[in-house]
């Protein structure tokens, strides 16, 4: 009897720890798919495998509004339109402003330092512009918001990211001219914008404050294509 009663226990504990074990690699693995800054499981690596790249999109200032939308959303219309047109694309929607404005960049920064970017193709900091007056282009009988890119000139990479934006800004001219304003130059911008961390980063202002949802969804279309022209040239 007590041979038979040590059986059981040991049984149920091995069971027990079973359990146990597939619940953490269970975890691991939603954690590396969600997560870049995990190894990625043998699922993505194939998709990414038969992309034609990554692309990284997130929001220094997540609290930016459109009329009747925000950066957040549109940056995720943007990430499901370069999806479309073959991407695998990490938008990531978290909160780099946390009630302190001023810190944003140095928030966004230990975000992007954590993260092997040298696996994108791509990077984007997706912005709005704040503007007084209203900010659309008439293109194809539609109001389209007017986009913009924004360096700073101290920034170690700073002719790369130049090089990248402007190959870009390449194809949307291709489209219509008035579908962008010119590129604002700072000598010193913000921790450089942490463009200084890659030589493939840039920051898009995607229209301003006076622009709603569907102004935005148009830009992004073409935005989106002028990237997909860009990266497959």
């Amino acid at each position: 009897m007590i041979r038979r009663t040590k059986f059981w226990k040991t049984l149920i504990c091995g069971l027990l720890l079973a359990l146990a074990i597939t619940s953490v690699t269970s975890t691991v693995v939603k954690a590396q798919v969600n997560n870049p800054r995990y190894e990625l499981s043998e699922t993505m690596v194939k998709k990414i495998e038969n992309s034609k790249g990554r692309i990284l999109i997130y929001h220094t200032h997540t609290q930016e509004d459109y009329v009747d939308s925000n950066v957040v959303e549109m940056g995720r219309d943007l990430a499901l339109k370069l999806e479309k047109k073959g991407y695998v694309v990490d938008h990531v929607s978290k909160d780099f402003v946390r009630g302190d404005y001023n810190n944003a960049y140095n928030y966004s920064r230990e975000y992007l330092q954590g993260v092997d970017l040298t696996q994108y193709s791509l990077v984007i900091d997706f912005h709005r512009d704040a503007l007084a007056y209203p900010n659309t282009a008439l293109y194809k009988g539609n109001d389209v918001a007017k986009g913009m890119m924004v360096f700073s000139k101290a920034s170690r990479h700073f002719t790369d990211s130049e090089r990248v934006s402007n190959g870009i800004l390449s194809y949307m001219d291709a489209f219509d001219r008035n579908l962008t304003r010119d590129s604002w130059y700072y000598d010193y911008g913000i921790n450089d914008f942490n463009s200084d961390l890659g030589d493939n980063i840039i920051l898009w202002e995607s229209g301003n404050n006076s622009n709603n949802k569907l102004e935005i969804m148009r830009l992004n279309t073409y935005f989106a294509s002028a990237i997909d022209q860009y990266l497959s040239r």
